[in-house]
């Protein structure tokens, strides 16, 4: 595959965003399809002043609808619900942003799964198109708030996907500082936790490595399949949704999967130089350490304030776009051959290979001499 044809196809959908932030100047976007059409969405909002940012990236699984949904809703929703409480300095701020975010994201999703339902009475040709495909089809979303004036980060997620922090130390070392954690059967926390909720099916709940051996995130929206009572799915896909799947085998008490997130914050520090936040077809190739080692050593590349550390082969520094940058390295980097085979195959073969992958980085100033 030519050179040309390659950059082509990793840079259509980037984008460089300046803000009017000065410790927080900057943030590049990109995403690359493997599904046709593409399940991963991404939403970017600030409020009025510019001293606050949400971003958000959304992936869906089993169609487009509900991830397509949360990018038109779930970022607008937690903006709303925190500037709501963020004016309430007599509490401790920090729960207050964490539970607005749990609430924003819990009702959503019982709009989404339950709203649903009666939208089937109310307009029932409204449900099949657009209410029904968004609680059958599913999504993991993260969403990242950064309130610059505090220069505080929280991040709620529901599912897989994830966000790290690239933090330089005074050796001019990279690295990662953890803002979410993988919810699914690989988490122990989480295997526990649907161990406790439905006591005496722990030989079923899990299997195949996956949650009644189908769905991979232990938190999602939508999955309705993994919600209703298995009465209720039989006869919306008798009656309106032919299309839905059976209910899973052993299943006996549902909802199986939640929306609530984790919320985890950080007060950043003058080392703390920029976030990465992807949907997990971006870490399934990539390590949190590769991920911040490779965008910290593209701005070394770009700074003559840093030095500039020596690099294997193996990477490849062509991009301007870091979000492309990574999406690039994560593919194949420096090897022509590794790229192009993983760019070549299309819908739905490429889903061997890569799933849709879309990454957002923030980058922060070092003000701490300003």
């Amino acid at each position: 595959m030519p050179t040309a044809v390659v950059n082509q196809m990793l840079r259509k959908y980037e984008a460089t965003h300046l803000t009017e932030a000065r410790k927080m100047p900057r943030f590049d976007t990109s995403q690359l399809p493997s599904n046709s059409p593409i399940e991963d969405h991404h939403t970017e909002l600030s409020n009025d002043s510019s001293d606050a940012w949400y971003f958000g990236i959304f992936d869906g699984h089993a169609g487009k609808h509900c991830s397509q949904k949360l990018a038109s809703r779930l970022v607008q929703q937690v903006r709303h619900d925190i500037e709501k409480v963020a004016a309430d300095v007599d509490q401790d701020i920090t729960e207050l942003v964490t539970q607005s975010m749990i609430k924003s994201f819990e009702s959503l999703d019982q709009e989404i799964v339950w709203g649903s339902l009666g939208e089937v009475i109310v307009n029932t040709e409204k449900a099949i198109h657009a209410s029904l495909p968004a609680a059958v089809s599913g999504s993991c979303a993260i969403v990242g708030y950064v309130d610059i004036k505090a220069m505080r980060i929280y991040v709620a997620n529901t599912g897989d996907s994830r966000a790290v922090i690239g933090s330089l130390d005074s050796n001019h070392n990279w690295s990662p500082i953890k803002m979410s954690n993988d919810q699914n059967t690989t988490n122990k926390k989480e295997r526990e936790r649907l161990y406790a909720e439905h006591p005496g099916e722990e030989s079923t709940i899990i299997s195949k490595g996956r949650v009644l051996g189908s769905l991979a995130p232990t938190r999602a929206f939508g999955d309705s399949r993994y919600k209703w009572s298995a009465r209720t799915q039989l006869a919306v896909k008798d009656h309106f949704f032919p299309r839905m799947r059976m209910p899973p085998a052993h299943y006996r008490t549902p909802p199986y999967v939640t929306a609530t997130p984790e919320v985890l914050h950080h007060q950043l520090t003058s080392q703390d130089r920029f976030m990465v936040i992807a949907s997990d077809g971006l870490f399934d190739l990539l390590s949190n350490d590769e991920i911040v080692s490779l965008v910290g050593t593209y701005l070394q590349q770009k700074s003559d304030s840093l030095p500039n550390n020596p690099n294997t082969d193996r990477w490849a520094y062509v991009d301007d776009n870091a979000a492309t940058h990574l999406i690039r390295n994560a593919l194949g980097g420096s090897s022509r051959k590794e790229l192009s085979k993983m760019l070549s195959a299309e819908a739905p073969y490429s889903r061997n290979l890569r799933d849709d992958i879309t990454v957002t980085v923030i980058f922060f100033e070092d003000t701490s001499s300003s």
